[in-house]
């Protein structure tokens, strides 16, 4: 009888045990259970707060990006300006021909700081590709204001003597090649033009470039010289 006593004992013993284990190891999951579940939502609260600061940062940088492009655009206005005002001496420098009594140091002068202020453009225009502030559509427009540039006998007569130790390495190797390897004799604008920008493309490594559409009419000053070709004709 006491033995039965005995071993009822120990097994309420056990039994007790181990429901206190049982509850313990519940109460343990539990805790373990919301300290994974307050983890859980910690991490999302700050992914949330990453993509939160990743969409502020993308926004930031469009601005950023938009406000850089736009600074640009009116740097070039201020050239555009700077040409209307010295004509003069940008159409002595494109076509050897003076208007006016301007003495020629002072059309050297005007030619020369119109021609640094394009390359100048040119050369933040460059950098604004590579960094993909401007788009390559955008960029490949301006290679078109390169182009016009290069048809200014004065401008590649300078160019080596005198502008392009002023350079980065891109630049100088466009318009390196631009003056070294077109024919400027060739009477088929469309044809230079293509050249050029094939060149280019070639140079940046650029399908946008290299197979640019030049259908759309001729620069300004072949225009303009068959416009005068023509009234000569007439």
């Amino acid at each position: 009888m006491t033995d039965t006593i005995a071993i009822l004992a120990l097994i309420a013993s056990l039994l007790t045990f181990g429901i206190n284990l049982f509850v313990s190891l519940m109460l343990h999951w539990r805790a373990v259970d919301r300290e994974n579940a307050l983890d859980l939502r910690a991490a999302a609260l700050e992914e949330e707060a990453r993509q939160r600061d990743a969409r502020v940062d993308k926004r930031e940088l469009r601005v950023e990006m938009s406000t850089a492009y736009l600074q640009l655009e009116l740097a070039s206005i201020d050239v555009f300006r700077f040409r209307a005002a010295h004509w003069d001496a940008v159409a002595w420098a494109e076509t050897g021909e003076k208007h006016g009594d301007k003495p020629l140091a002072q059309l050297e002068e005007e030619a020369n700081q119109f021609y640094f202020q394009s390359l100048n453009l040119f050369e933040v225009c460059c950098r604004f590709r590579h960094a993909e502030i401007i788009d390559r559509e955008v960029f490949g427009s301006w290679v078109a204001w390169f182009y016009e540039v290069l048809e200014s006998p004065y401008f590649r007569e300078k160019w080596g003597a005198e502008y392009c130790d002023n350079y980065t390495a891109e630049i100088r190797e466009i318009f390196d090649m631009g003056c070294a390897q077109l024919r400027w004799d060739e009477d088929d604008d469309k044809v230079m033009r293509k050249a050029f920008y094939k060149g280019v493309g070639d140079i940046l490594d650029c399908n946008i470039i290299r197979n640019w559409n030049v259908e759309a009419g001729g620069s300004r000053l072949a225009t303009a010289r068959a416009e005068a070709q023509a009234g000569n004709n007439g």
